[in-house]
């Protein structure tokens, strides 16, 4: 799937530039979606899958893509799923939206969303309020809208959102929600939906081979994949504790040479095999070198080396060879 710095992409202790590996598919699609929205006709696509399936990483690709089209976006929080209305205070906040528009009667039922009045609201007039702001600021110009986490948004607020949705229609408006797999109680079962599956076995090992910049055989790619079924988040999160393991417990971080990988910086530059021979040097320069960690040789060099270009080192813990497997002393 995806490697991403971005909210709710994959992130493997190394941040890296963000790549999609199996997903053309899905991604063409919405990019349809969306040139049909910027044409004035309007699009909604709810993408499910299983969690670390990418579906807020495809999203982040699909947003990309929307050129000429305002983005706008939030998300549902989990913790706030019975509060009622608090997913559509969300989406009011991201749009700022210009409420002279608004009927005095739609207008007052969301003062009561809001909290600005008192009184109960109607829900009717909250679905036609949630229409007229989401298609009053596509008049100037198409939005695109993304609603990251849907299966966490409040009754209320789904039921308003679906509400105005359904009467989108000749709207320059596109609407992409990201949610688990559908339930009974859905509000958004109605609407197109895109769903992610597994990665093959194929792209899996693509996705392992970024994530590792290289530095896993065929072996490890293979059992890998197989043992995470294909979900991305999975599969990168035992690339990282693989690469932990190969560096014997020096540090991997944000500012490592996987994060480097991505940029321009050194490690980009290096062969596979240079790569390689630094994780083996990550690992176990303090046995072959046989250096005890003074402030010159052989270790410290290839400390500085590390450090230079980004690997966090720790003090080498006193007794790391005999419990590494080098011969005890005599």
């Amino acid at each position: 799937m995806t490697l991403s710095t971005t909210r709710g992409a994959y992130r493997p202790v190394h941040d890296m530039k963000p790549i999609l590996v199996g997903r053309a598919t899905e991604l063409r699609q919405l990019e349809d979606d969306i040139r049909s929205a910027r044409s004035g006709r309007a699009a909604i696509v709810v993408v499910r899958g299983a969690a670390g399936s990418g579906r807020t990483t495809l999203l982040d690709f699909a947003a990309a893509s929307a050129r000429g089209m305002e983005v706008r976006r939030f998300a549902g929080v989990e913790a706030e799923r019975c509060i009622p209305f608090a997913g559509l205070q969300l989406l009011w906040t991201s749009m700022r939206p210009d409420v002279s528009g608004l009927e005095a009667p739609q207008r007052a039922a969301m003062d009561t969303v809001l909290g600005t009045a008192e009184g109960i609201a109607d829900p009717y007039l909250v679905g036609l309020a949630t229409l007229t702001l989401l298609t009053a600021s596509a008049r100037e110009q198409p939005v695109l809208y993304i609603v990251d986490d849907a299966q966490w948004l409040d009754a209320a607020t789904s039921s308003a959102l679906a509400f105005a949705l359904r009467r989108l229609d000749e709207h320059p408006v596109a609407m992409l929600l990201a949610a688990g797999d559908a339930a009974d109680h859905d509000a958004f079962g109605e609407f197109p939906s895109l769903r992610l599956t597994e990665l093959g076995d194929r792209d899996a090992r693509r996705l392992l081979r970024a994530a590792s910049f290289g530095g896993m055989d065929d072996a490890v790619l293979r059992r890998i994949a197989a043992e995470t079924d294909g979900n991305p988040r999975a599969i990168l999160t035992a690339a990282e504790g693989v690469l932990c393991t190969a560096g014997g417990g020096y540090g991997i971080g944000p500012h490592s040479p996987a994060a480097a990988y991505a940029d321009p910086a050194p490690i980009r530059n290096l062969t596979a095999d240079q790569r390689r021979m630094l994780l083996l040097a990550a690992a176990d320069v303090a046995e072959r070198s046989g250096d005890e960690g003074g402030a010159s040789g052989p270790l410290a060099e290839a400390t500085a080396l590390l450090e230079q270009l980004g690997c966090r080192v720790p003090p080498r813990p006193v007794g790391q060879r005999a419990q590494r497997g080098s011969p005890a002393p005599k």
